[in-house]
């Protein structure tokens, strides 16, 4: 059996990163980052591939629908070369990448949504309180004007 010093059986591959790229950090810092920018920059596949953390944790799910839209939606044809080529084929060796933090992201509810839900459902059963309070109310009131009435009205002799 041949001994390689234990450098084909250590973690040097599943440890070893590359440094991360310049102009991908450059993009993440700056205000004007977009999804468009990152799939134009030549290093964004590489830094998926090395699970570059401030890349992927970039990606919320406002970012995933983005990308999924470009798998998914026909281009215009006023849409560039990128948008109808490069983006959706970019986009889906990133999922290919397989990097659990995005497929988790993927396969679950946006915390907007869930937030959203929560309070119209408050919001429904709120006015629904309110609405059977009132109803209420009116009932009782007609009941009360019903009595008055009655008690108000002559009787025929």
């Amino acid at each position: 059996m041949l001994n390689f010093g234990g450098f084909l059986s250590s973690n040097f591959w599943t440890n070893y990163r590359c440094q991360s790229s310049a102009s991908i950090e450059d993009l993440l810092n700056s205000k004007e980052c977009t999804v468009d920018k990152l799939l134009d920059d030549d290093d964004c596949l590489q830094e998926f591939k090395n699970y570059n953390d401030k890349l992927i944790k970039y990606f919320d799910h406002d970012k995933l629908k983005t990308l999924i839209d470009y798998i998914t939606v026909m281009p215009d044809k006023d849409d560039g070369h990128n948008r109808g080529r490069k983006y959706p084929f970019v986009t889906g060796e990133i999922f290919n990448c397989e990097i659990n933090q995005i497929l988790d992201k993927f396969f679950e509810a946006p915390l907007k949504i869930k937030e959203a839900e929560k309070s119209q459902v408050e919001d429904e059963d709120a006015e629904a309180d309110d609405k059977d309070s009132d109803d209420k109310k009116s009932e009782k009131s007609d009941k009360e004007g019903d009595q008055d009435e009655a008690v108000k009205e002559p009787t025929p002799c």
